[in-house]
């Protein structure tokens, strides 16, 4: 099991649960990604064999879409309070790997 994980819920706990409490998680949802899936947040590197203009032509086809909300993601201090982001009793401890192989590989699917 991944050291770092926890149950993912079901119908039940995700949408019928929060329903019955008065809260549509779907529409939760969908206003934090409205808020804080913003271009001003994002880098994009990119690596290819293509000239660079056919490189740029790629990139703006397919993110030209990302919205600029104008709200940036709290940093550093400006979360406030004094708490660690993770508790160390939350924590299951350090997990150290070494790779089997030499491996420069990075893929990302939205659906």
């Amino acid at each position: 099991a991944h050291p770092l994980h926890w149950g993912s819920g079901n119908a039940q706990s995700l949408r019928d649960a929060p329903l019955a409490r008065g809260t549509d998680p779907h529409k939760e949802v969908l206003a934090f990604y409205k808020k804080h899936y913003t271009a001003e947040d994002m880098t994009l590197a990119v690596l290819g064999r293509e000239p660079l203009p056919e490189l740029r032509r790629l990139v703006e086809a397919r993110f030209s879409g990302v919205q600029s909300t104008g709200h940036r993601a709290l940093r550093g201090d400006e979360h406030g309070g004094d708490e660690p982001a993770i508790l160390p009793e939350n924590f299951s401890g350090l997990v150290l790997r070494v790779p089997s192989k030499d491996t420069r590989s990075v893929a990302f699917s939205w659906q």
